[in-house]
């Protein structure tokens, strides 16, 4: 009782955020407590619709409030819906497309002694095909709503407390065991024996899995560190307290994944100039694109990296080997339908040929999306991930991009790099990718970012006359194009 009555509150809690604060605030807070706070396993499952659950009942709220048009517009808003790159607009119609195809390509029931796997129907194509749109729902608010350097600012201090406040839980259930889901809803879950490690306990508080846990701190950390590079120098001691305290939790949370990405990319955040952190960034998301045929082509030296982490720990080393192993057999059987993949109801999972009897662990993000929907389906998904990092890199100079833009991809690079072994996607991962699309429509910014305007008319300062006067609030930033630079710069010359 208590679960749903948390999941079906949260609309109530969204309309009060949206009717106290800024569009752009309200909708950050709204996704993200939501992920933090909701329970999981908790849903509704509707006739063709997606189910109502933690994600899709956050999400959908701000989404109704934005277009209704609750919050105060104080901030940088860009127009419609869609984004305005021909590529991403291509990439969002393909996914859709992709979810029918996957369906009619699967249109045979998968018979095996013991069991036999039902065919995809039509009703499944449409039941998946709004699965892919309530996915994509976050990318949306975060291209709409957080397009500006100011809002990215704002994001990354909302996820710094987030974390801050978020790691006490943590603290106590590492001390305590993971108990607070229990505690709060009533059941755990997961696994318990998997959160249970090296003689101490793996925390997740009311997350999935305590790896989900470990890459929201990891990104986290590595915004709070671009924070400190950023923010005035009264607020640099809080910072680097919460960077510490963020930086302790994830040692002892035994994610060891997480922990060893925040190892490498702490002195990137920390010492690099924007052009090196794009850099950084680039090299991350290119290396995953091109993973799994690496991969494939038995090109990535996994012998060498299970040794180098025997080395350091072998409990780990043997459960990078586990999941090798069964990646080699999930990706053996993907490549039998390359395309589409196999579709629903675990048809992507490897099974005994003769009883059918699963006999694979999938954990790896990759592995699933193309075991399940084929190579469309990956190229599209962690195109709209990866994609806004590689165009910002080659506009950087010409966007004039500052430390919370690269700051951005280094942690939208950190959490790819996560979904190679696991699968810590969320609804701020697609927000952050979406808040770096919404920052190439922008261009190069010409103008300061227009001030909250009072509520009251009457009590609005006059504005000056002629056309060096602000924008008045929700101003859409467009670049200017040379030619129009150049006449704007004759004209002054001859006046």
């Amino acid at each position: 009782m208590v679960p749903y009555l948390a999941l079906f509150c949260w609309p109530a809690v969204a309309a009060w955020l949206f009717s106290r604060y800024s569009a752009a605030f309200a909708a950050v807070i709204t996704v993200t407590a939501g992920y933090l706070l909701l329970p999981e396993r908790t849903g509704v499952d509707l006739p063709v619709l997606p189910e109502i659950n933690k994600e899709t009942i956050a999400t959908g709220m701000a989404v109704l409030l934005i277009a209704a048009g609750w919050g105060k517009r104080d901030s940088v808003i860009l127009k419609g819906w869609l984004p305005g790159d021909p590529v991403f607009r291509a990439i969002i119609f393909i996914l859709p497309v992709s979810a029918m195809l996957t369906t009619l390509t699967n249109s045979d029931p998968l018979v095996f002694s013991r069991l036999t796997i039902p065919a995809m129907r039509i009703y499944d194509g449409l039941s998946l095909t709004l699965t892919f749109i309530m996915m994509l729902l976050p990318f949306l608010i975060g291209r709409k709503m957080l397009a500006h350097p100011d809002q990215h600012r704002m994001l990354l201090i909302i996820l710094c407390i987030a974390t801050v406040l978020y790691a006490a839980l943590a603290l106590y259930e590492v001390r305590m065991s993971p108990q607070l889901n229990r505690t709060v809803y009533g059941f755990f879950p997961h696994s318990w024996q998997q959160h249970f490690r090296a003689g101490g306990w793996r925390p997740l508080v009311f997350l999935k899995h305590g790896l989900f846990l470990g890459i929201f701190m990891c990104c986290a950390l590595i915004g709070t560190i671009i924070l400190f590079r950023t923010e005035k120098a009264v607020h640099k001691p809080k910072l680097i307290l919460a960077g510490l305290w963020i930086f302790g939790t994830l040692f002892l949370a035994k994610v060891f994944g997480s922990f060893l990405i925040a190892l490498v990319f702490i002195p990137i955040a920390l010492f690099l100039n924007v052009r090196l952190q794009m850099l950084a960034a680039l090299s991350a998301a290119l290396i995953i694109m091109s993973y799994p045929v690496l991969r494939g082509a038995g090109l990535v030296p996994v012998n060498e990296i299970v040794s180098t982490v025997e080395q350091i720990n072998p409990t780990r080393a043997d459960s990078l080997a586990y999941r090798i192993d069964h990646e080699n057999r999930l990706l053996a059987h993907a490549n039998e339908r390359p395309f589409f993949g196999w579709g629903l109801w675990a048809r992507n999972r490897d099974r005994d040929p003769e009883t059918g009897l699963d006999q694979s662990t999938t954990d790896g993000f990759w592995v699933i999306l193309i075991g399940t929907y084929g190579w469309t389906g990956y190229l599209s998904i962690f195109g709209l991930l990866v994609l806004p990092i590689v165009m910002l890199w080659r506009r950087q100079q010409a966007y004039g991009l500052t430390l919370v833009t690269s700051g951005l991809c280094l942690m939208m690079a950190a959490n790819v790099i996560d979904l190679i072994p696991n699968s810590g996607v969320s609804p701020v991962t697609w927000m952050i990718a979406g808040a770096l699309a919404g920052r190439l429509e922008l261009g190069r910014l010409s103008e300061k970012t227009p001030q909250p305007q009072p509520a009251d008319p009457a009590q609005r300062p006059r504005r000056r006359p002629g056309p060096d006067r602000q924008r008045p609030a929700g101003t859409i930033y467009t670049r200017q194009k040379p030619a129009d630079r150049k006449v704007r710069a004759g004209h002054r010359k001859h006046s």
